[in-house]
């Protein structure tokens, strides 16, 4: 929940794709992290992960549109190959064509996790 007068990082909305998600925030970095909290939300109560292990990121693009897309497919390959969940992210370094960035998390346990997609 947002405080009066703060901005909310993201909503969900209705989308053809598989998740349709509106980030927020007053620069880049900000609405860059937002974008990626609401993918890790989306995939697990993120209550029930912890950051025991951190997992560099590092993106590059011709654009920054494509540097997002890029940004949030990195997070998720990472997460579906690595087999781990992401409480949070920080980003680093954040410019129009390049984000170097720590995801924080752990290997999924079945038995903590609460899993959503």
């Amino acid at each position: 929940m947002t405080k009066v007068g703060q901005m909310k990082p993201y909503e969900y909305m209705d989308h053809t794709a598989d998740l349709g998600i509106r980030a927020f925030g007053t620069d880049l970095k900000t609405l860059f992290e937002h974008a990626a909290q609401a993918i890790l939300d989306a995939t697990a109560d993120t209550e029930t992960v912890a950051s025991a292990h951190e997992y560099p990121i590092e993106v590059e693009a011709s654009s920054v549109e494509d540097l997002l897309v890029s940004w949030l497919s990195e997070l998720i390959f990472q997460h579906e190959v690595q087999e781990v969940l992401f409480k949070r992210t920080m980003i680093h370094e954040c410019a129009t064509d390049q984000v170097r960035a720590t995801a924080y998390g752990e290997p999924i346990d079945l038995d903590k996790h609460v899993l959503y997609t």
